[in-house]
């Protein structure tokens, strides 16, 4: 499902967001605006990864129940 790949998509761009901050962290003198901005960029990330867990939570199971229904009717049960 096309939700599905690019929720692990989103989840793939944190941890290597994630990552680039630990490596900036470990520098002798880390830089603030790179660390500010990889910061940035992960929050962005973690609202859209919220947003696709509120609309999975209510497409998937109305597709479940639709497809359900759709298979009840079609073998005659009402």
């Amino acid at each position: 499902m096309v939700i599905e790949v690019q929720y692990d998509e989103l989840i793939h761009q944190e941890r290597v967001l994630e990552s680039r901050i630990e490596m900036e962290l470990k520098k002798p003198t880390p830089d603030a605006l790179v660390l500010r901005r990889l910061r940035w960029r992960k929050l962005l990330i973690k609202d859209q990864l919220e947003s696709w867990d509120c609309l999975m939570r209510l497409v998937l199971p109305a597709q479940a129940a639709s497809a359900m229904g759709t298979s009840q009717s079609a073998s005659g049960i009402a």
